[in-house]
């Protein structure tokens, strides 16, 4: 129906709320494996592939980004 399968699906939703938890200034001290797993993820390699399939960079960057 979305033309997506469901991981991906799962996987977008996390990383919309890893950007939402970004946003919120009591989180900017926190380290990105830390939100990540806040946000569901059980490791680094499969955030950061999720993270730049979905935004097209990867999180470091688009935390500079922020700034």
């Amino acid at each position: 129906h979305y033309g997506k399968n469901f991981q991906s699906i799962i996987n977008e939703l996390r990383i919309n709320e890893f950007i939402s938890l970004l946003n919120e200034n009591q989180h900017r001290s926190f380290t990105i494996e830390s939100l990540a797993e806040k946000c569901g993820f059980n490791n680094r390699a499969s955030f950061y592939s999720a993270f730049k399939k979905h935004t097209g960079i990867t999180p470091s960057t688009f935390i500079k980004n922020m700034d």
